[in-house]
């Protein structure tokens, strides 16, 4: 069996985890905290997306931009991430073990 990174890209599952933050983030309870966590290949993504704001914010925070995340962990992140390059573009804060 091939491994999950050469099954699902980073580039078909990044859209789907974006699609679901937002539309929690959007949802009918926009300002609880939002925390997300991944593990080796996952990783990746998490880190990815603690670059990103929120692209449609809720009204009652539309005069900022509001991170996709409120909080981010990863552990054990796979060998493409680039240290220091890669956190210098964070906007969440991030947890790394």
């Amino acid at each position: 069996m091939a491994p999950l990174f050469i099954l699902v890209p980073l580039r078909k599952s990044l859209p789907r985890l974006r699609s679901f933050l937002t539309s929690l983030r959007t949802s009918t309870h926009p300002d609880l905290p939002v925390g997300a966590a991944g593990y080796c290949w996952g990783a990746n993504h998490i880190i990815t997306l603690s670059y990103e704001f929120l692209s449609n914010p809720a009204p009652s925070n539309s005069s900022s931009q509001r991170a996709l995340l409120d909080a981010a962990f990863v552990a054990h992140p796979a060998s493409d991430i680039v240290v220091p390059d890669d956190f210098k573009r964070l906007v969440t804060p991030l947890s790394m073990a």
